[in-house]
């Protein structure tokens, strides 16, 4: 796979600055800085909307960080050099507030960047089947990767041994590869797509309300 290199860091702005944020927050959490605002919660419907997206630089442990942080760049930035900061933004933007809604939702608060990772992997792997330019996007020991990743944390969830996101995961993933259909079809198709995506994130923020979340 083909990924971007330090010295792209200059031209990868939108996918640096999320990961500069990432790594200042958590910093202010080590130095004990009070992080209550940017969580996931109910509040969300109440006029701080923000935290469905800050809650993704919210990261367990500096490890946890370190991991989401390599995806991002290496998946981020190469969507970025490949598409353009605007892309890359919807990219991150659009699966990461679907993803935190829906784990909340169904599981409750999340924290980090997993959906993202899995909405840009699987993203990128759709994109890969559809334009030549995305081919070298993602490889298949890097896809096989993830994939085993995802069953395994489903098991540690299962067992009880480690508490994962595995919802943000899969919708992230479910969720990147409708957004990517948005962006290389056109004309009907486009359109088709677009308004299925905007349907089931609209549902998914209604399921995720104070409304609806008490009956999902």
């Amino acid at each position: 796979m083909s990924h971007p290199q330090l010295r792209d860091v200059p031209r990868l702005p939108v996918t640096s600055g999320l990961i500069l944020i990432s790594c200042i927050t958590m910093l202010m959490g080590a130095l004990d800085y009070e992080l209550n605002r940017v969580d996931m919660s109910s509040l969300a419907f109440d006029g701080e909307a923000w935290r469905i997206w800050t809650t993704i630089l919210l990261h367990g442990d500096f490890l946890h960080l370190l991991l989401k942080c390599f995806w991002i760049g290496r998946l981020g930035g190469y969507l970025e050099l490949q598409a353009g900061h605007l892309v890359v933004l919807a990219a991150f933007a659009g699966p990461a507030a679907a993803a935190s809604l829906l784990e909340y939702a169904i599981q409750g608060p999340a924290i980090g960047l997993s959906g993202m990772v899995y909405a840009l992997a699987a993203g990128l792997w759709y994109a890969g089947r559809r334009r030549v330019i995305y081919r070298d996007a993602i490889d298949d020991s890097t896809l096989r990767f993830l994939i085993g990743w995802g069953i395994l944390c489903v098991g540690l969830t299962v067992l009880d041994l480690w508490q994962v996101a595995n919802i943000a995961h899969f919708g992230g993933a479910a969720l990147g590869m409708l957004g990517a259909s948005v962006l290389l079809s056109h004309g009907a198709q486009r359109l088709v797509s677009a308004g299925l995506f905007v349907l089931i994130f609209t549902s998914i923020a209604l399921a995720a309300s104070p409304v609806m979340r008490p009956r999902v």
